[in-house]
C-alpha cells in the first residue's frame, strides 16, 4: 500500500477512533442517546453538511473533465453525485419521525463546524483541485461504515420506547451502502500519482477528520 493510501486510512481511522470522545456521538454509539438531542444535535447537523453534497460531486466531476484529467474518476464522480442527491431528505425524514417540524431544521442555524466545512468544499469544489472532494467522501464514508453502523445496530436494540428505531433511515443507509463505496474510492484512489493531486486528497480528508467531531458538538 502506497504512502499516500496509508495516510488517507490512517486518518480516517484515527477519527473513527476519537468519536466517543464527543458526548453527543458518544451517547449515539452506546444507543442511549434520547429522541430530542438526536433530532437537534445529529439529525440536524447531518441535514445542513449534506444538503450540498451532490453538487459539490457533480462540479468536481465537470471541471476534471474539463481538465482533461482521470476521466474514470470524473465519471465516478458524476455517478456519486446522482446517488447523493436527496440524502439531506432521509435525514429530514428521520427528524419528522420523531415530531420535529421541518422548517425548525431547515431554518435551524448549523454549527460553525458545518459552517467552515461548507465553505471550505464549496471553494475546492469551485477553485480548488476538483479532486479534493475524494478525501472528503473517503473520510465520511469510513465513519458511516464503521461507527456508523455501530450506532444503528444498538440504537434499534436500545431505542424501545423512544421511537428512534422509525428514525434511522440516514444512519442504516450509509452504514449499509458505504462499505462498498470506500472499495470504489479505494480503487479511485490508487490510480492517483501526482503529489500535488494526492496532497490536495489527503488535506481535504484532514480537514474533513477535524471539523467532524464538532458537527454535532454546538447546538444547532
Amino acid at each position: 500500500m502506497s504512502s499516500f493510501l496509508v495516510a488517507i486510512d490512517t486518518t480516517a481511522a484515527a477519527l473513527d477512533a476519537a468519536l466517543t470522545e464527543n458526548p453527543i456521538l458518544a451517547s449515539l454509539l452506546s444507543g442511549s442517546i434520547a429522541p430530542d438531542i438526536y433530532v437537534k444535535r445529529v439529525l440536524a447537523p447531518i441535514f445542513h453538511y449534506t444538503s450540498e453534497s451532490s453538487a459539490w460531486l457533480r462540479r468536481s466531476s465537470e471541471r476534471l473533465s474539463a481538465q482533461g484529467r482521470y476521466p474514470g474518476i470524473a465519471e465516478h464522480l458524476a455517478q456519486k453525485s446522482e446517488e447523493e442527491r436527496g440524502h439531506e431528505a432521509w435525514a429530514l425524514q428521520d427528524a419528522l419521525a420523531l415530531g420535529a417540524r421541518a422548517d425548525a431544521i431547515r431554518m435551524a442555524s448549523p454549527p460553525s463546524a458545518v459552517k467552515a466545512y461548507v465553505v471550505y468544499n464549496e471553494a475546492t469544489c469551485s477553485v480548488g483541485s476538483p479532486l479534493a472532494i475524494l478525501g472528503t467522501s473517503y473520510v465520511l464514508e469510513y465513519v458511516a461504515s464503521r461507527s456508523g453502523a455501530k450506532a444503528v445496530e444498538r440504537l434499534t436494540a436500545r431505542g424501545g420506547s423512544s421511537g428512534i428505531q422509525r428514525a434511522l433511515r440516514f444512519l442504516r443507509a450509509h452504514a449499509h451502502d458505504d462499505l462498498s463505496h470506500i472499495e470504489e474510492l479505494r480503487r479511485a484512489l490508487t490510480s492517483i500519482s501526482e503529489p500535488r493531486d494526492q496532497e490536495a486528497i489527503l488535506v481535504s480528508a484532514q480537514v474533513t477528520a477535524k471539523l467532524f467531531p464538532s458537527f454535532f458538538s454546538e447546538p444547532g
